[in-house]
């Protein structure tokens, strides 16, 4: 501990001095002929002294000086697995009884020697969770590392602990996820039942996600099989519950096998389809629960026309395109804007990039065909989509973009690798402009320098001549790679882009009422309902309650109402039972009563029961990779032991400098205050005051 002050020491002497002078003046110079008993004279002269050098030295700004410790322990994740599988094997009543009467403990010794950071995995990563209820219907640890660390991105991770079976059947497994670049340890504590039964399981199907009506399509079912002696099963098809087709396959292996069933399909009903495939339970098998799976297909009646026009060469085509071009239901014509002709007007929806003939986009807009406008050149775009209110050409703000959580003309998915408005810049036009030419409803507003402005990034446009689109920036393309350099994939680009077009080209028709309701679910996820309610003039309003019944087989009746945005109504009514149901939503404007049906179709998700083996080996895998080990659940006494005993962790000290400055310590004003009332009192007593 160190006493300093921000000025030279000389600085005391002065105090000492000028506390001795007011001092000396106040009751030896000017009281001389006053009467004062000497001592008297002295206590007073003293008491000023101290007061005005305490004053003097809290001028000085003196501080304090302390040197602090600070003892940093290693950081150790633990990862839990929090799936269904975790307490499906014969030692589900060891693995509850460790979570509820010795993981409490297990945490406490082993944050004698680490911090401690707990995160959960199954159906998404939760950091921190309260407890452990394995429910998730999906084990998904994809990308695990990479999230831990940039959560702890702050701090170097020491080793991570997984609680599992092994078993992951989303995503990729942790093993194949270990970059060289990953210098801590993994250590596991294994879980489930390794054992090989008889068994026969629908492993995966692969199939078309959409078809045009009337073609033939291929389901590829992959059956898994293992200890079967010599036996045949049936494999049958059903669509809505009806056999269409059914095979009988031999199956013969003592190890794992996999054979192919292949089902040629005709797509002669519109919509979304759901099929199920049936395997016939083995002879003395366990699990048979693994032996039914089901797909859903969406037959599409007519193919959308998309049309990109670009003035110049962007890789915003490219990515636009490719995007488009994954989906069967995208016909996709790309024309320079010099070659299209408005005499070529059979398309669905354009997308017109950068335009500069103004005399083109106005004959478009003419012909009502939606638009999906992508520009930072708004001076084209003034007269029909943008009121300007200050504009400087060729100036640009490097803008990011802020989510209006109040949008509704079509719904966003942002799941854990959504990027949100974690994305990067584009170059926006710099000025002062607000949509206009109709019901602007603006998804994503400029954020610039951290500030989010009032100056649109993306919204869409509906007026009396039809839908648009308008994205007032250059870089797009950059949101792509930049999701897929984050995540592995472009989700949320493409969901983003296809979901742009598809609002474009939904034909408008005379029902003002629309209700946006997935017709197939699965049990594991929560059902999202949109609805939207138009008036006279076409705008979207929210004045009137949208109320909607669902129900299940047993006429069970589940009501609801729905949330209002600004001009769209949304409702999340969680996660549904597997099984049939039928809804009837409706709503009253004006007198008139509008109301819309149908049914929906939950199905089970079976993914924790389709494979109960415990995938131990690779869990070993992804330890000897690390210099990490392996341990049972049981076990998790030595693997205490062995981290005690390596030397490897150890707690980092650093040594901190904190400083206080006198001035701001309350106990030298109290100690001024007590001098003072000391003084008063004495200096009444003697009738001085």
């Amino acid at each position: 501990m160190l006493f300093q002050s921000e000025y030279n020491k000389w600085w005391i002497a002065g105090a000492l001095l000028l506390a001795f002078i007011v001092s000396y003046i106040q009751y030896f110079f000017r009281t001389k002929n006053q009467g004062f008993p000497k001592k008297t004279n002295y206590v007073l002269a003293l008491l000023r002294f101290l007061t005005i050098f305490i004053i003097g030295i809290l001028l000085i700004n003196f501080f304090t000086k302390w040197n602090k410790d600070v003892y940093t322990k290693p950081l150790l994740v633990l990862a839990v697995d929090n799936s269904r599988s975790m307490v499906a094997a014969k030692d589900s009543l060891d693995v509850k009884e460790f979570f509820q009467k010795d993981f409490d403990k297990f945490q406490k010794e082993l944050s004698d020697k680490f911090d401690i950071q707990t995160i959960s995995f199954g159906e998404q990563l939760n950091f921190n969770p309260n407890k452990f209820l394995f429910n998730e219907y999906k084990t998904d640890a994809d990308n695990i590392f990479y999230k831990t660390q940039k959560i702890f991105q702050n701090r170097e991770i020491s080793a991570t602990l997984f609680i599992t079976d092994g078993i992951f059947n989303q995503g990729t497994h942790p093993a194949s996820q270990i970059q060289q670049n990953l210098i801590y340890p993994i250590y596991c504590l294994a879980t489930g039942d390794t054992t090989l039964y008889k068994d026969v399981l629908i492993k995966k199907i692969n199939h078309n996600k959409n078809v045009f009506i009337g073609n033939d399509f291929i389901a590829e079912v992959l059956i898994q099989y293992a200890h079967v002696n010599n036996e045949t099963v049936k494999v049958s098809l059903y669509l809505e519950d009806k056999l269409i087709a059914e095979k009988s396959v031999n199956l013969n292996s003592e190890t794992i096998d996999i054979k192919t069933i292949n089902f040629q399909i005709n797509a002669n009903k519109a919509g979304n389809n759901v099929y199920k495939v049936v395997v016939s339970k083995l002879k003395d098998e366990i699990n048979s629960q693994n032996n039914i799976a089901y797909f859903s297909v969406n037959v599409i009646e007519d193919k959308t026309k998309v049309l990109i026009v670009y003035s110049a060469p962007h890789p915003d085509i490219a990515a636009i395109s490719e995007v488009l071009s994954q989906t069967p239901q995208y016909e996709i014509k790309i024309i320079k804007e010099s070659e299209y002709s408005v005499n070529q007007n059979n398309q669905d929806v354009i997308i017109y990039h950068r335009p500069t003939n103004t005399s083109l986009l106005n004959n478009i807009n003419k012909l009502g065909i939606p638009i999906f406008i992508i520009s930072n050149q708004i001076e084209i775009l003034k007269s029909n989509f943008l009121k300007v209110q200050q504009l400087l050409p060729n100036q640009y703000n490097e803008s990011e973009s802020s989510t209006n959580t109040s949008f509704g003309s079509f719904a966003l998915e942002y799941n854990n690798n959504g990027l949100k408005d974690d994305k990067p810049a584009v170059l926006s036009p710099y000025g002062d402009y607000t949509p206009s030419g109709g019901q602007a409803d603006v998804l994503l507003y400029q954020k610039i320098n951290g500030i989010i402005t009032h100056l649109p990034l993306f919204y869409t446009l509906i007026n009396g001549t039809g839908k648009y689109a308008v994205f007032l920036g250059d870089g797009l393309w950059r949101w792509k790679m930049f999701e897929y350099q984050q995540t592995r994939n472009y989700n949320w680009f493409g969901n983003f882009i296809t979901q742009t077009v598809r609002f474009l080209s939904i034909r408008r028709d005379k029902n003002p009422f629309k209700l946006y309701m997935p017709l197939i679910s699965y049990e594991s996820d929560p059902i999202q309902i949109r609805a939207e309610l138009y008036n006279e003039s076409a705008q979207p309003i929210t004045e009137p309650d949208v109320l909607i019944s669902i129900q299940d087989s047993s006429n069970n009746q589940f009501k609801y109402v729905f949330n209002k945005a600004t001009s769209s109504y949304y409702l999340d009514i969680g996660k549904l039972l597997a099984g049939n149901y039928t809804y009837k939503a409706s709503c009253q404007y004006h007198g008139k009563d509008y109301v819309q049906s149908g049914k929906l179709r939950v199905l089970p998700l079976q993914l924790e029961k389709y494979d109960i083996t415990a995938n131990h080996d690779l869990l070993k895998i992804m330890c000897s990779k690390t210099d990490g080990k392996f341990y049972l659940l049981n076990q998790y006494h030595q693997f205490l032991d062995e981290l005690n005993k390596n030397e490897s962790f150890k707690t980092i000290i650093s040594r901190h400098s904190e400083y206080t400055y006198w001035i701001e310590n309350i106990w030298f004003f109290i100690t001024l205050l007590i001098l003072l009332t000391i003084e008063w009192i004495i200096r009444r007593w003697h009738g001085i005051i």
